[in-house]
């Protein structure tokens, strides 16, 4: 594929695309569909995106859809790193590990500061799982485990989901116990990371009535590719345990209820390496290759446990549908992280001594942090749905609670010229929200429908707790509570003059409800730095949209919108430096710099083909998106300045080509490729991003459903980027990796 080179510039990469799309419509010509047979026509998909049962095509708005058999072709979303490779118009804004989030259209650019919420709504089993501090913005590995389907909807989405859907919404839906016995083990070895990963997963009926589904999911790796000098060890090897156990009870065709139980223990590395190359700071030695080495006397770890119960109930009651969805998450995080990255009496950098925290030092060079956080979060949704003649509707409310106790010591830091030996922070925060929502989608005429949604939402925070920023401790922080109330709406109006047609238009509101900081007083980070902010407003968004969706043949669909989005009150991390060139920093706070804007252009095609030289079934998935985003805030330094996370340019191709080798046994080859261009990761835009691109390959044998052995290959171009950026020491993507998995069905 011409995509797979390493392209450098846009003049290249446009003519990959026109390319691209013009052999994508070659296969969705008469004469290419005239090679498939019947059964090799696009899957209809149902999606849920408007709380309701719909196929993806009749949606007035931009989404798309991951399959779980996607996932399994593509070897597996075991991270939010994976995970986002396979998102059409989705990136990640990469901060090493759990604490990464999810951006759509330039929306989820919070940065590190790990007490933010996520800009994107995240629903597993229509509930919302996220919230609190250490892996509060992204779904958790369990979340990914046997998945049914992902669905992503582009856009704020406000009126139906609530707070947090400033950009859009991923829904994971969670494979649900069937009624016929099945039963699947997987086993994969990483060569590089000297991995075993082994899966089980059996699907039971019990009964007429009751149905089991059991699962495990087990990692452990025992070597590594980062070395570090001075422990003498490799450092970012981890491992995994999950476990799930559900259970359906379907009395009739008129209820069901699936409970769903998780469990999950991950020991991973934490903390970046430390990348000094002389590529970043002329000013400092090159003593390291590019981020195979690190030097740091402290072990860093992250040790996460994960309980989730969920429980969805479907109740046809005659007149109206009856959908309940009940969520409790738990989850206890310890992390331990070397801020200097280096041990003592090692050699000092070229200030004199390392930087941890934008003007901040390290004393001895021996400063680590260790923190302890442990969340609670509640929800519950009810909603009804119904039909009144040429009225669709659905009406609802959601109840949501957040429990967080945080703790974080840092030893060994000092603050200008003035040495302190600890500095800590011990905040709890409790979080409400309540909500009501209802939306109706009337028929104007047979082919034209109007949609209306509007919703109510009041977000309740409080913080108690007691701090010291690299000074002499505060005392406690009497009780504060901040209240939020939002409206946010919504409306659309398609048009479809024939079943393979739709022509929509749309306008939407979201909102990222605000709080307070985790640290805020006197940073003392920088001589005359502002104060950190006790608060922060909440950031709302406006999103307009035009868009086609068009089956051109039963082998090709084809979705196109244009979109402009205008963000209010902006939230990004600031470090009391007022956006330096790093960034970064242990006391990381947010703050509402102003507004911006987001337009753009987003193209999608998915489609099967016979190809009629080679054999086979070939099927694929290209898509596009083209944005333009601005700041417009009365800080000089980044306005007129791009958002971070929003590149100009992004491409996602997946493809798997199929073919019989003799009986039931086939050859298969899966190529995945994500591609973004011209963006950067902080909003001085002083640090691009513009070598994100992904190539995997994933090659095998397979009979029938029986069993399947393949390789996969992972960042096959030898991609070389950073994908942790904000504390002055940075992580880079690792080079190829090559993981042996073997498949059983029965």
């Amino acid at each position: 594929m011409v995509a797979t080179r390493a392209i450098r510039g846009g003049r290249q990469m446009s003519a990959i695309m026109r390319w691209g799309v013009a052999g994508a419509l070659l296969m969705g010509s008469p004469a290419a569909a005239q090679t498939i047979a019947d059964d090799t026509v696009v899957t209809e998909l149902v999606v849920t995106a408007r709380k309701r049962e719909e196929r993806l095509q009749d949606v007035p708005a931009a989404g798309s859809v991951l399959t779980g058999e996607r996932v399994q072709e593509s070897g597996g979303a075991t991270d939010l790193r994976n995970l986002a490779t396979l998102l059409p118009g989705v990136s990640l804004v990469d901060n090493d590990n759990v604490n990464s989030e999810f951006a759509i259209r330039g929306a989820g650019q919070a940065g590190r500061n790990v007490n933010a919420d996520s800009a994107i709504a995240l629903i597993r089993n229509g509930a919302q799982v996220t919230g609190g501090n250490i892996g509060g913005r992204g779904f958790a590995r369990m979340d990914l485990f046997d998945v049914g389907q992902i669905e992503v909807l582009r856009g704020a989405q406000g009126s139906l989901y609530g707070a947090n859907a400033v950009g859009g919404v991923i829904s994971v839906a969670s494979e649900a116990p069937g009624r016929e016995f099945s039963a699947q083990l997987e086993g994969g070895y990483n060569f590089n990371m000297e991995g075993i990963n082994a899966v089980g997963i059996v699907n039971l009926p019990l009964n007429d009535v009751l149905a089991l589904r059991v699962g495990v999911d087990i990692t452990e790796e025992y070597g590594g590719r980062v070395y570090n000098t001075f422990r003498k060890e490799n450092v970012d090897g981890g491992d995994y345990r999950g476990a799930r156990v559900a259970l359906a009870f379907t009395p009739d065709d008129a209820f069901r209820a699936v409970l769903t139980l998780d469990v999950s223990r991950l020991d991973d590395p934490v903390g970046a390496q430390v990348d000094i190359s002389r590529r970043k700071y002329p000013a400092i030695p090159e003593t390291y290759d590019y981020q195979t080495q690190t030097e740091a006397n402290t072990k860093q770890r992250l040790r996460q446990n994960v309980a989730n119960g969920n429980l969805v109930i479907n109740a046809d009651l005659g007149a109206v549908q009856l959908t309940s969805s009940t969520n409790i998450r738990w989850r206890d995080s310890l992390a331990i992280a070397d801020d200097d990255g280096r041990y003592p009496g090692a050699p000092l950098l070229a200030n004199g001594q390392p930087n941890i925290a934008g003007g901040a030092t390290c004393r001895n060079n021996n400063c680590y942090s260790t923190i302890a956080d442990q969340v609670n979060v509640f929800y519950q949704e009810v909603r009804l749905n119904g039909t009144w003649g040429a009225l669709d509707w659905t009406a609802g409310g959601d109840f949501r609670k957040l429990s967080d106790s945080y703790i974080v010591v840092s030893l060994g830091r000092m603050n200008g010229a003035a040495p302190v030996p600890a500095s800590y922070a011990i905040l709890d925060s409790d979080n409400r929200t309540v909500g009501a929502f209802g939306t109706g989608a009337y028929k104007i005429t047979p082919t034209v429908t109007i949609e209306g949604s509007l919703r109510w939402t009041q977000d309740q925070k409080e913080l108690f707790g007691g701090l010291s920023n690299g000074a002499p401790m505060v005392g406690s922080i009497p009780k504060r509570e901040r209240t939020f109330v939002n409206w946010t709406y919504g409306g659309s109006l398609s048009w479809r003059p024939t079943t393979r047609l739709n022509l929509y238009a749309r306008f939407a509101t979201g909102f990222r409800a605000g709080g307070y900081n985790r640290d805020f007083g006197t940073s003392n980070v920088l001589p005359g730095a502002p104060a950190t902010p006790l608060a922060y407003d909440e950031e709302s968004s406006k999103a307009y949209e035009v868009g086609v969706k068009y089956e051109m043949s039963r082998a090709l669909q084809v979705s196109a919108a244009a979109f402009k989005t205008d963000y209010d009150d902006v939230l990004v991390s600031d470090t009391g430096t007022r956006f330096a060139a790093q960034g970064g920093g242990q006391f990381i706070y947010l703050d509402n710099l102003g507004d911006a804007k987001a337009d753009g252009v987003e193209i999608e095609l998915n489609g099967i083909l016979a190809p009629p030289v080679i054999g086979g079934r070939f099927v694929y998935t290209l898509s596009g998106t083209w944005l333009d985003s601005k700041i417009r805030s009365p800080i000089g330094i980044i306005d007129g300045n791009k958002l971070n996370g929003a590149p100009d340019f992004a491409m996602t191709a997946n493809a798997t080509w199929s073919r019989p080798i003799a009986g039931r046994i086939e050859g298969f080859l899966n190529a995945n490729y994500k591609g973004e261009w011209d963006g950067f990761y902080n909003i001085t835009n002083l640090q691009s991003r513009d070598q994100n691109r992904d190539l995997s390959l994933r090659a095998g044998i397979r009979h029938g459903m029986d069993w399947e052995v393949a390789l996969k290959a992972s960042n096959v171009l030898n991609q070389r980027y950073e994908f942790f950026y904000g504390t002055g020491f940075l992580a880079a993507t690792p080079g190829p990796e090559y993981i042996l998995q073997f498949r059983s069905r029965f």
